[in-house]
């Protein structure tokens, strides 16, 4: 812009010593009437050149603040599409959660016979890592039908194994079906009414 503005005064001041020479040389009378018009014409032209560019350049401009916007509309677009793309594994990693939970309970019922209920679950949600999807921590109750049996297990000595029995045949499955040695398991049991 600094050299379209530089470019037009150098030829305004070249036309305006142009104009002052030959108005020295013209002799006098009617041409030189219609020769100052002209010159002067001239002079109001260059004036007016740098306008009459800005109007020519705005369809540049115009097209350059369509490429702008078209470029920020993709860029939103594309940046929606992360966040939705985010959002869609967000949700199925929850869904598998949410399975996971309710086939340990299932078969843990099966496996003690006893009412199972995961309390909470964490699993490894990150995609590139190979072991993806594993179990690394779960609170697993552990809940007694009936409290006699709740309360006979708490009195005898064999039973005690038998809690100890549960614990321990819980924690081997889970480590051998979900998750890897290093998994953390919580085992609470408690007696139900």
């Amino acid at each position: 812009m600094l050299i379209f503005i530089e470019n037009w005064l150098k030829n305004l001041i070249v036309i305006i010593i142009l104009i002052s020479m030959v108005r020295m040389i013209l002799p006098s009378g009617r041409l030189k009437s219609y020769i100052r018009f002209i010159l002067s014409l001239v002079v109001m032209l260059l004036i007016v050149q740098p306008f009459v560019e800005v109007v020519k350049g705005s369809d540049y401009l115009i097209e350059g603040l369509l490429q702008v916007q078209n470029t920020l509309d993709f860029e939103e677009a594309r940046i929606e599409t992360m966040v939705q793309t985010i959002n869609n594994q967000q949700d199925a990693i929850k869904l598998y959660k949410q399975k996971i939970v309710q086939q340990l309970e299932h078969e843990l019922s099966v496996l003690t016979s006893k009412v199972v209920v995961i309390e909470s679950i964490e699993i490894i949600e990150d995609e590139n890592n190979k072991e993806f999807g594993y179990v690394t921590s779960i609170d697993v109750k552990v809940e007694s039908t009936d409290f006699t049996e709740a309360a006979q297990e708490v009195m005898l000595s064999d039973e005690k194994s038998s809690v100890v029995q549960v614990e321990s045949q819980i924690s081997k499955w889970l480590k051998s079906n979900y998750g890897s040695a290093a998994m953390r398991i919580n085992i609470s049991l408690e007696s139900g009414g």
